[in-house]
């Protein structure tokens, strides 16, 4: 009969234990979080106080909005590790439309809106569907979650795996619910992001007032940026200045973050377009932070731009274009559906380990491979004792 070896059960389950501890935390960071108190933003991929209309195109993070949200032809959230909601909206949601091509995706996680949510031909195939309102959900299936409403909901040819709760009631037409159906009102629906306690402006206002200053040398249209202090290089361009460029060149390592302050008196206006950007020594997007402090209109087309924007009074127009980082404005209109024009691309960085995952995960592949050492070595201390023992037995007497 054989033994059992606790050990051979403990070690595996504290492996996995630390595996998924490691899991958990490979998140991206960006280094100019610490630059003030940005409350959580830098979670999110697109981070809004005020509207979004985004048409053709993605956001492959998470995304907030304070205000209102008009999506058609969309993807959310590919690229975002799993959470509760990949999509929180302040005001009301309006996702997709009728026709197949208006359609859209919210991935690794769920929506919630305060005022409302209307979605047509949306995938959703993780996490549920809140709203301080009421919901109305058409030609489409909530994969894995429940639908949560204040007021009533509407299911048009859907389908819910889980529960359905509405305090106004719930109206089926071509409708399945695998789930309990609940027409009370549900508990106290709390808020995931707090719109109302954040201050874009004073943020990049403390971020602007900093009297170090790099130098920026001009090389007939590029923009060179060459970050020399220890740890934080603050540059200073003008509106002009990056408005006559075709180019700019970030030169920093990796452990430094760059801060470019974009400022000029008298304008509240910028556009940028047909730009590339560069970052040279081994520095990260997550480390770049581009401060447009005071401008109300910023209009970005057919840019690469690599790094985060902090624009907290401005309306983004971006067409025709992708960037890599967190985009904190005011509001953010994204391609025109009418003109068929793409809107921009905002790209998630590659998540790095941070330290302490890269020592979970170390410890677990220790912890494994002596279990392995140990079991190896202990079978051949029993292997060599059996086979002395069999020749003890069997060898003939002298």
């Amino acid at each position: 009969m054989l033994k059992a070896r606790p050990f051979l059960i403990v070690f595996p389950i504290i492996f996995l234990v630390l595996l998924s501890l490691s899991s958990s935390c490979h998140a991206i960071y960006y280094s100019w979080s610490n630059l003030a108190d940005f409350k959580g933003m830098d979670r999110y991929n697109l981070f809004l106080t005020g509207d979004l209309k985004y048409y053709r195109s993605d956001v492959e993070g998470r995304v907030a909005v304070g205000g209102n949200a008009h999506l058609k032809a969309f993807s959310i959230g590919e690229k975002a590790g799993q959470s509760k909601y990949s999509l929180v909206v302040g005001g009301r949601l309006e996702a997709g439309g009728p026709q197949d091509q208006e359609g859209g995706q919210v991935n690794h996680g769920g929506v919630y809106a305060g005022k409302g949510v209307s979605l047509n031909r949306v995938g959703l195939p993780h996490g549920d569907v809140v709203s301080g309102a009421d919901v109305q959900i058409s030609n489409l299936s909530v994969e894995q979650g429940s639908v949560i409403a204040k007021e009533s909901v509407t299911l048009k040819k859907a389908f819910v795996k889980g529960d359905v709760m509405a305090g106004g009631g719930v109206d089926r037409q071509e409708a399945t619910v695998q789930g309990e159906i609940s027409e009370k009102s549900p508990p106290s629906l709390e808020e995931p992001v707090k719109f109302d306690e954040l201050d874009l402006e004073d943020i990049s206002y403390t971020i602007l007032n900093n009297t170090e200053k790099g130098f920026v040398q001009d090389d007939y249209g590029r923009l060179f940026l060459e970050c020399t202090d220890p740890l934080i290089c603050y540059f200073n361009i003008s509106a002009t200045q990056i408005e006559n460029a075709w180019g700019i060149d970030i030169s920093a390592s990796s452990q430094k973050t760059v801060v470019i302050n974009v400022q000029e008196a008298g304008r509240d206006s910028l556009r940028i377009e047909n730009m590339a950007f560069r970052l040279l020594g081994g520095v990260r997007s997550t480390n770049v932070l581009y401060n447009f402090y005071g401008f109300k209109n910023i209009e970005m087309h057919n840019i690469g731009l690599m790094g985060s924007i902090l624009a907290p009074v401005a309306t983004v127009n971006f067409f025709e274009g992708n960037m890599e980082g967190v985009l904190m404005a005011q509001n953010l209109i994204g391609g025109s559906w009418d003109e068929d024009i793409k809107g921009g691309q905002i790209n998630s960085p590659v998540p790095v380990p941070e330290p302490s995952t890269a020592l979970l995960a170390f410890l677990a592949l220790f912890i494994l491979f002596s279990v392995a050492a140990f079991q190896k070595r202990k079978n051949a201390i029993a292997l060599n004792f059996r086979k002395g023992l069999l020749s003890s037995i069997y060898s003939p007497r002298k």
